[in-house]
């Protein structure tokens, strides 16, 4: 299995950097319950642009319950596996589109709107 664990360096224009990490956040959180017997409405995410400590961008994946009950640690711990099938479902896209399109990472939950897609 090819390894997609990267960081946001590897990116030519760090100016699109928050888009593809939503992209990804919500690729992650669709392709989870394939790890952990969940629902994507059993967990969160949050995508920074730029974290000052971290100094690139970053996602957050969380529980979305008080106090947590370790469905993100669990994710942690198989981060390798989740990010495969993540890009995975990105890659497998429909579309076939040279441009992209968010068809395949939309959120039915997201914060924003989808906006950033």
């Amino acid at each position: 299995m090819e390894n997609h664990i990267f960081t946001f360096h590897q990116f030519y224009n760090f100016n699109h950097a928050w888009y593809v990490s939503v992209a990804i956040e919500h690729a992650m959180i669709a392709m989870a319950p394939a790890l952990a017997q969940i629902s994507r409405w059993d967990l969160g995410g949050v995508s920074i642009d730029f974290d000052p400590v971290k100094q690139q961008p970053v996602i957050y994946i969380y529980d979305a319950y008080r106090g947590g009950i370790g469905i993100s640690e669990q994710l942690y711990f198989n981060l390798t596996e989740l990010l495969n099938l993540s890009f995975k479902l990105i890659e497998s896209c429909s579309c076939k589109s040279s441009n992209g399109c968010p068809a395949c990472v939309m959120s039915p939950k997201c914060g924003n709107n989808n906006d950033p897609l």
